[in-house]
Formats: C-alpha cells, structure tokens, sequence
C-alpha cells in the first residue's frame, strides 16, 4: 500500500491453484512506476530504533566494518576504526535475530522428526499419514524461509542503524565465499545458516543509499567487499602496526578471541569488525577501495 501510495501502479495480479493441505489461494501482485521512487525502501525503522537505542553508545567515524555469522547472537557483529561495538549492550537489538534463530532451529528439528518419521515408518503405514507429515514439512519449509528473510532483513536494518549512528562514509562487507565444502562442526554450520552475502550486499547499499535520499543517513558513499581472513587477525596490533598478523590464538573457543603477541582478548567476531574497518580505512587511503 505504501508503494501505491507513492505512485506506483498495479500491473498484473496472477492467483495459484490451491494445493496441498492448506487450500490456500496465493495472489502474486507485481508493481509497476515511472518513479523508483516509489520503490524507496522504507525509513521508519530508524524512528523505532532510535526510541530503543538512543542510549547505545555508537563512536563516530567515517568507516565502519562487518563481520557475518550464523544466525544467533554473532549474526553481525559491527566496528569502526577505533573500538568494536557491542549491539548486544543495553536493550539488545539484536535481540529480534536471536529470537528467530531459536525459532528456526526448533522448526529445523521438528522437520528431521517427521523427516525421520517417513523414513522409518514400514510399508503397510498408511500413505495418508505419510502424505500428511510430508504436508507438513512442506509448510515448515516455507515457514522456515519467511523468517530466515525476515532475519536477513533485520540484519541489514542493524548494519543501516549503525551506519546512522556512527555517520559512517564508507562500510565494509565481509566477503568470505558461503560454501561448506572442506569445513565441519561450528564453521560449517555458521556458513550455511549465515546470511546470504550476494544478495544482502546489493540490498544494503540500495536501502543505504535510499535512506541517504529520505535524510536518515548523512552521506553514503558505498560498500566494498572486505576479505573475511580478519577473524585470525588482532586489531588493535593492526591499528599499531598497520599489518595484518593472524596471531589469533588456536585452541581456544570458536567465538573467543585471544592475540598470541599482545595478550588482547574480547569477542572474535567485534575483533573481525573492527580489523575489517582499519582494512576499509587503508583502502580508502590507498585509493584502491571505489
């Protein structure tokens, strides 16, 4: 309605046959405007943040750094040039992504049970009781998609927040490939349950820009893809040295930082952060970031 409202047009609305058990009708209505910016995503999330938040201290700096991770409490953790910020501190915001991923994994289990129950159930088992559980996992699937997009998006709306917060010019995105292939255990479930960078990255610079042109964001300028290798490296040795060490202690926790030459210990993940904006930092300097 909001789009309509800023001039967009109805251009064709198609409706799906129902199937399954749901019996539902699906309408699918594709928009259609001479103005994008009738498609401008929406700003008043900053309105709802700010009234929550206002108290989360935010440092100040032109560049800000990412670190991904799987959905839960380490979903994004964020930092400038100067310190990490800790988004879990005072109300929490990222208290709505935790919540998700509880409800993601618990549909998770819920489809390896029935799964579990198909596979295991005999030959003479009814095939209406069969049909029915598959039924059902289909409609725990599509559950399981709408909330894994409306984490993402909260993500982004986190990231967006900061950069409104901080003034942030520049940011940076981690840029590690999402694939398991030669990982196992924690690694490998954090890359497949990981938002999907492809996507969210283009998503994040077109909302940023957006919210630039609705005035919540003071400038923008781009977001560059930052190599994820920063989650070995310590940075406050790299903002002394200005060289990228990985002195990141093995052995210790997956979420756990500890630097083998200075003795810095804190959250692997805000550590990430903030290296991977010193990185963004030294780009911009150098002339090779856009």
């Amino acid at each position: 309605m909001a789009r309509l409202a800023r001039g967009a047009r109805v251009e064709t609305i198609r409706l799906e046959i129902p199937r399954g058990a749901t019996r539902k009708i699906v309408a699918d209505v594709i928009l259609a405007a001479d103005d994008p910016r009738a498609f401008a995503r929406g700003s008043r999330f900053m309105d709802a943040m700010d009234a929550s938040c206002n108290t989360m201290p935010f440092p100040r700096d032109e560049c800000i750094g990412s670190d991904l991770n799987a959905l839960g409490p380490h979903t994004i953790s964020l930092g400038t040039t100067t310190s990490t910020i800790d988004l879990r501190a005072g109300p929490n915001i990222m208290a709505p992504i935790e919540h998700a991923a509880v409800q993601i994994e618990a549909i998770r289990k819920e489809i390896a049970k029935l799964q579990r129950a198909n596979d295991t159930s005999d030959a003479g088992a009814a095939r209406l009781t069969k049909r029915r559980r598959q039924a059902q996992v289909t409609m725990l699937h599509k559950r399981l998609a709408r909330l894994r997009v409306d984490a993402e998006r909260r993500v982004l709306m986190v990231y967006l927040y900061a950069v409104h917060r901080t003034g942030a010019v520049h940011t940076s995105w981690d840029s590690v490939e999402v694939t398991t292939r030669g990982t196992r255990g924690i690694l490998a479930n954090a890359i497949t349950w990981m938002p999907k960078r492809r996507d969210l990255m283009a998503e994040f610079e077109a909302w940023a820009f957006d919210l630039v042109d609705s005035g919540k964001i003071e400038r923008f300028e781009g977001v560059i893809p930052v190599s994820p290798c920063t989650g070995n490296v310590c940075d406050d040795c790299f903002a002394c040295t200005g060289e990228m060490r990985r002195t990141r202690k093995t052995g210790i926790p997956y979420h756990a930082f500890e630097c083998t030459a200075c003795g810095r210990q804190g959250d692997r993940h805000q550590v990430s952060a903030r290296a991977a904006a010193l990185l963004l930092q030294r780009a911009m300097q150098s002339g090779t970031g856009r």
